[in-house]
């Protein structure tokens, strides 16, 4: 470890790994400095596009308006232990963030859309541009044994969305979920969900697929829309 780093003004950037194992306390960057800024426990290119390091306690980060590949950002935020949310700066085309989550700037999006999700992030908002929450492969399982305890939508859109298959297949921390217009359940889709106690599924929803409540035990309670006994919709599954 490093107690201090002074950065002159003749260097203009670093290699990948400069600073890798290393923990610098803190870092002297002068402001007039034309390639590199240090600001909120990042040292970056100037134009954020590089992140070469990233200080220990980094809870916020907000990508410029001319940041145009943000990947490599990506790459230094999505393992940051601290990390709660990411900004996006008005005037960048290329990426939106809802809530504190970074996607694609799309019109609508789905969970598919999901640049980052950061990994202290406890309470995840579906914003009212969201259409479908899916999780069908390994690297579309965003919520998979993610710190989300809580998710909610904004009261302020019109959520209509598709819950997909296996959306939060393994989410062990998801404690809360309101599924207040949500049209389709899929199969797997809150499998192995072992913190989440109960579930209310509204009358909204048309089709609930095979096994979508696999793993659970008789101290989590499924509510229904109707009355013990009713047949049961005929896009739902009776087998879950």
């Amino acid at each position: 470890s490093m107690s201090s780093l002074t950065i002159p003004l003749s260097l203009v950037n670093f290699e990948d790994d400069s600073f890798s194992g290393t923990s610098i306390a803190a870092i002297e960057l002068d402001e007039n400095h034309t390639a590199l800024s240090f600001s909120d426990y990042v040292l970056s290119s100037k134009d954020g596009s590089v992140i070469y390091m990233i200080q220990s306690g980094l809870e916020s980060y907000t990508i410029g308006k001319d940041v145009e590949d943000a990947s490599a950002i990506i790459d230094a935020l999505k393992n940051v232990a601290t990390l709660k949310e990411v900004k996006v700066e008005e005037g960048n085309t290329s990426y939106v963030a809802y809530y504190g989550v970074l996607y694609e700037n799309k019109e609508t999006v789905t969970s598919g859309d999901i640049l980052l999700l950061p990994t202290a992030m406890t309470t995840f908002v579906i914003p009212e541009q969201m259409t479908a929450i899916y999780g069908g492969g390994w690297s579309d399982r965003v919520f998979y044994e993610s710190n989300i305890d809580t998710l909610t939508y904004n009261k302020q859109g019109t959520y209509n969305s598709i819950i997909g298959a296996e959306a939060f297949a393994g989410a062990s921390n998801l404690e809360s979920i309101d599924l207040t217009g949500v049209k389709e359940i899929g199969s797997y889709a809150f499998e192995n969900c072992t913190s989440l106690k109960e579930i209310r599924i509204p009358e909204s929803v048309t089709y609930i697929g095979a096994a979508a409540f696999k793993g659970w035990t008789a101290d989590q309670t499924i509510y229904l829309p109707f009355k013990s006994g009713d047949v049961l919709p005929e896009g739902w599954s009776t087998s879950w």
